[in-house]
């Protein structure tokens, strides 16, 4: 029984000790939080922390503290990956905070403790950070932690000893996603459905609907416009071949909204009768944020149709071929009318009737 009240004694001084040393190891507290839109540049939390979380810190002691502090950025799900500031590289001129004194860390504090460090200084596993501006160096799309640690900057009493405690509310978890699908056509039906009959009848208002762009995750707030253009195809033409090179019968841009309603009566003359057309609906990043990637640039799928019925008298007659079994007669033989000049060869009984003399006496 001794024994057992004797491991009991001794585990709680371990704690309290444990306590105490905490208490003594880490006066102050760092408190983390996340600011979103997120960035999928992993050198821009780097470049300028302030601007994806808040850093609150508070000196829960006596004393005043010179300090600098140290970021690392890691992805929890679904891969392990993480970039981060090595803490045994301080800056020259550190931050201060005097006591039971509550500080939030802006844009310059940081450019002050990290402004000396490069993409080079950075402790990274599984990510690269040489070019991480350009595309194909993204951020993987998933779950990240953001951590921030203090530590002590001045050499006489132990320089890069920890001031604040790791994890806890020194870490902020956020979503990183910036794919997103197209706009996704949905009317006017025979054009979207690619249906053999895609003859729509000439109405107004003529009205076309589209699904906005969706992302991977609800966290980014972006705010889009659409552009939406028709153009003529000519017959036999390839619709993307069209869309590409032939001159554009109507454009419409910075449309606010997923619903184009078009009063043809307005816009008269620019659809024509029996004519074929190929329309596409184009998504715009209205603050070209940078913060989403579009799939196939925004262009949706492309949409033909044929704008009402051709009219007859367009049409060519349809002339049968002849048949080659249908031969033409030969008309009757005829002989040519004789034409006499001197009536004394004709042989015609009535030619050859006397002619009578002039009985006319001549005065001489």
């Amino acid at each position: 029984m001794k024994i057992q009240k004797l491991f009991t004694f001794i585990g709680l001084m371990i704690c309290l000790a444990t306590i105490a040393g905490a208490q003594q190891n880490y006066p102050l507290q760092v408190s983390v939080v996340p600011k979103p839109p997120f960035s999928p540049r992993p050198g821009d939390y780097f470049d300028d922390p302030s601007k994806y979380m808040q850093v609150i810190v508070t000196n829960t002691g006596r004393g005043s503290y010179d300090y600098y502090l140290t970021v690392k950025l890691e992805m929890l799900f679904p891969d392990a990956i993480s970039a981060e500031v090595p803490h045994d590289r301080p800056p020259a001129i550190p931050l201060s905070i005097g006591p039971f004194q509550t500080v939030v860390l802006n844009m310059w504090d940081f450019e002050q403790v990290l402004g000396h460090l490069t993409l080079n200084h950075l402790i990274t596993s599984g990510i690269k950070l040489d070019s991480y501006s350009e595309a194909p160096n993204l951020l993987p799309e998933g779950t990240y932690r953001l951590c921030v640690s203090l530590y002590n900057h001045n050499p006489r009493v132990g320089q890069g000893l920890a001031l604040s405690a790791p994890g806890g509310a020194s870490c902020a978890t956020f979503q990183i996603c910036y794919s997103a699908s197209a706009p996704l056509l949905t009317s006017p039906l025979p054009c979207v459905m690619q249906l053999p009959d895609d003859e729509l009848n000439p109405v107004s208002p003529f009205v076309v609907t589209w699904n906005p762009p969706v992302t991977s995750c609800i966290s980014q707030p972006v705010t889009y416009n659409y552009d939406v253009k028709f153009v003529e195809v000519m017959p036999g033409q390839d619709i993307q071949t069209a869309m590409d090179y032939n001159p554009i019968a109507l454009n419409l841009p910075d449309l606010s909204n997923s619903v184009l309603t078009l009063d043809t009566n307005l816009f008269m003359g620019v659809f024509r009768q029996g004519q074929r057309y190929v329309m596409q609906v184009t998504a715009n990043d209205v603050f070209d944020s940078g913060l989403i990637i579009l799939e196939n640039e925004g262009e949706s799928q492309l949409c033909t149709f044929v704008w009402g019925a051709v009219d007859e008298w367009d049409e060519e007659p349809d002339i049968p071929d002849p048949d080659p079994d249908d031969e033409e007669e030969d008309p009757e033989p005829f002989d040519p009318p004789v034409v006499i000049d001197d009536t004394s060869e004709s042989t015609d009984p009535q030619c050859m009737a006397e002619v009578p003399a002039n009985q006319t006496p001549f005065d001489g």
